[in-house]
């Protein structure tokens, strides 16, 4: 597809009312750029590269990324643009697989340490690379006070266990 008609698909998708087969229609180029950048750095390790949102409503990406971006993603980004698609690269407190393995780290200590009643069900990477958000049944400030002792969790939430098919 060539960049005016990637930005005209954009455009005539979003138009005044937007509508979910626009927006789906609109993020098709944002996707395949989205694909694009993410190929510089699939499979390599220790990367500072957070998270990328695919913005329709702006035609845009937004990068989270802790430290330097390497050169080859810069080059990919640099196409990208080209094509008429805006990229913000925002800094990042911690990584993907910094936040991965804080999240392990943290699993293994709660099904070691804690009572099932205060465990965390959930422990999410927040998107911005600013730290890990968990949602427990019922929350204790003593354990959440030992839990985060790492001083990457952001965020503790009360919040139901969600039901799975396997529950039943």
């Amino acid at each position: 597809m060539s960049v005016e008609r990637e930005k005209s698909v954009a455009e005539e998708s979003l138009g005044s009312e937007l509508d979910y087969s626009g927006i789906m229609r609109a993020q098709i180029p944002l996707d395949r750029a989205a694909r694009e950048i993410e190929e510089t750095f699939k499979g390599q390790e220790n990367l500072g590269y957070t998270s990328l949102t695919v913005d329709a409503k702006s035609n845009a990406l937004v990068i989270y990324w802790k430290g330097s971006v390497p050169a080859v993603t810069e080059r990919a980004m640099d196409s990208v643009r080209q094509r008429g698609i805006n990229i913000t690269v925002i800094p990042a407190k911690y990584s993907r697989e910094e936040l991965k393995a804080e999240i392990r780290n943290l699993i293994e200590w709660d099904r070691k340490n804690v009572e099932s009643a205060y465990r965390a069900h959930t422990w999410s990477p927040m998107r911005d690379g600013s730290g890990i958000l968990i949602y427990v049944l019922k929350r204790s400030a003593q354990v959440e006070e030992k839990r985060n002792a790492s001083g990457m969790i952001r965020s503790t939430k009360e919040a139901p266990r969600a039901v799975l098919l396997s529950d039943w």
